[in-house]
């Protein structure tokens, strides 16, 4: 797993073409699911404030003593869709996974419910320029939530992370990422 491909994003960073979901291990399981998965080769460990596993991921990443080599990736729950609430939600996370910076931030979903997904990729422009995160994304989003926030911001998503299988290949999402250089 370590001779794992990179993929070049539009920001100039790299990430690992293959990455370990950690939903939804929490507590002692998810720390040891995730030095299990380092110990593996894994360099991409993905959380999410809503998996409730911040702190055992972050640990697991500062024992095994190779955080250098390893991918940080976390999301933003749609209760902190407002800028400064998902600035904060930033920090926070931030400080749950121990990590002097978080390498990727997404928006976890554009929660239609609210609507406020423009005000929260604000807040992750924010937490950018703060160096509170290296990479900025999102999760989920359709092509008119990605032009929307493109629109507003003049930045691009250096990832949006989608469902994406055999199975299920979305050759239309595909084509506008590659239209948008996501």
């Amino acid at each position: 797993m370590s001779q794992t491909p990179q993929i070049t994003l539009n920001d100039g960073s790299s990430i690992p073409a293959i990455g370990f979901g950690t939903y939804p291990m929490v507590g002692q399981a998810g720390f040891d699911g995730t030095a299990s998965a380092i110990a593996n080769g894994y360099r991409l460990i993905d959380s999410a404030v809503n998996y409730e596993n911040e702190g055992a991921v972050g640990a697991a990443i500062r024992a095994s003593g190779i955080r250098d080599e390893i991918t940080v990736q976390t999301k933003l729950a749609g209760r902190h869709h407002e800028t400064e609430r998902a600035v904060q939600a930033g920090w926070e996370s931030r400080y749950r996974l121990g990590l002097d910076q978080i390498d990727v931030m997404l928006i976890h979903w554009p929660n239609h419910s609210t609507g406020k997904y423009v005000e929260a990729w604000r807040g992750l422009v924010e937490l950018r320029k703060q160096g509170v995160v290296r990479t900025i994304g999102v999760s989920n989003f359709a092509e008119q939530h990605l032009r929307a926030i493109i629109a507003d911001t003049g930045v691009t998503p250096a990832v949006n992370q989608i469902e994406l299988h055999p199975r299920f290949p979305q050759p239309e999402m595909l084509e506008v990422h590659r239209e948008l250089g996501i």
